[in-house]
């Protein structure tokens, strides 16, 4: 369930908001801020005037005081990322070292790769000049360091658009891919002897449980059931912003994202003979520019391998 009560204990005018667009413009840049969401009014007062402990009364305090995983994904709207999930297993006992690193939902770092890579990095242990085996990738590709391990798993754009269709479609697809990273990153942790209290997934549904979405959703908490056994499971919204073990996940998507996007480059220069930077993003006139730029150069047969192809008309 989506929070509804937003406690702005110190932003622009501090107070509780329930609107998310307007509490966000209370801390969006405010250095210092402390605002979290609550399900009630009487949880959002409390934390306001500091007699409730948040670790002890919220989902996600309680999440993240206990080992939990948290899974996030990338790449489903841009032109040539590729779809990224990842699924990351985070110790309590690091929680607070993660905060002080600067781990926290990657969107906080649009404009800033140099410091998203950093963190990426640091998360993995994948440094940004080392090679990274994408074939096997797309198996799951499993990254370790002290209190984080993590399963990224990669669907190239060719292989999306060859199973996409109208009776499997990105939900489904990402569905599927979800419960991949998490079910092989319970593998590696049973192999480990490492005990979970939790999963939280940020909702890729939208908060919606009726209609097919309804299906999907309860086909999803079927598998992971099945394949973790009785870890308490939740699909929450902005669950990269809330839960320190989604934003290890939200981090290590897109570092890996990153690092795709630089081995396309080098694809472009090694097969095609092109040196160019492969555009990041939607469609928009810089992809659009590049998409003008391969076919002058007689290579449009990289886009038809690499890109999203139906994406762009």
């Amino acid at each position: 369930m989506g929070k509804k009560f937003y406690a702005i204990k110190n932003g622009v005018v501090p107070g509780i908001y329930t609107d998310w667009g307007e509490a966000s413009a209370q801390v969006k840049g405010f250095k210092g801020a402390i605002y979290k969401g609550f399900e009630t009014r009487a949880e959002a007062e409390a934390f306001m005037e500091g007699t409730v402990s948040v670790k002890t009364n919220t989902l996600p305090g309680k999440v993240n005081a206990a080992n939990a995983i948290g899974s996030d994904e990338t790449g489903k709207g841009e032109i040539f990322r590729s779809l990224v999930v990842t699924a990351a297993f985070v110790k309590a006992d690091v929680v607070g070292e993660l905060r002080d690193l600067g781990v926290k939902d990657s969107k906080a770092y649009h404009g800033n790769a140099t410091k998203l890579a950093n963190i990426g990095s640091a998360l993995t242990d994948i440094l940004p000049s080392e090679d990274i085996d994408w074939k096997a990738a797309e198996e799951g590709l499993v990254t370790r360091t002290d209190g984080v391990i993590a399963v990224t798993v990669l669907l190239p754009n060719a292989k999306l658009e060859s199973i996409h269709t109208a009776d499997y479609n990105q939900d489904n697809i990402l569905c599927d891919w979800h419960e991949k990273a998490i079910t092989k990153l319970q593998q590696v942790l049973a192999e480990d002897g490492e005990q979970v209290s939790y999963i939280v997934i940020d909702d890729f549904l939208a908060g919606m449980r009726t209609g097919k979405r309804g299906v999907k959703f309860a086909k999803l908490m079927e598998g992971i059931h099945q394949a973790t056994g009785d870890y308490e499971c939740h699909m929450e919204m902005r669950a990269d912003a809330d839960y320190m073990a989604v934003s290890a996940a939200s981090i290590i998507s897109t570092y890996i994202e990153q690092r795709y996007l630089e081995h396309l480059s080098e694809v472009l220069l090694a097969q095609y003979g092109h040196e160019a930077v492969v555009p990041d993003g939607p469609i928009s006139k810089p992809v659009r520019d590049f998409l003008k730029l391969l076919k002058s150069r007689d290579a449009e047969e990289f886009f038809l391998a690499y890109g999203k192809t139906s994406y762009v008309k």
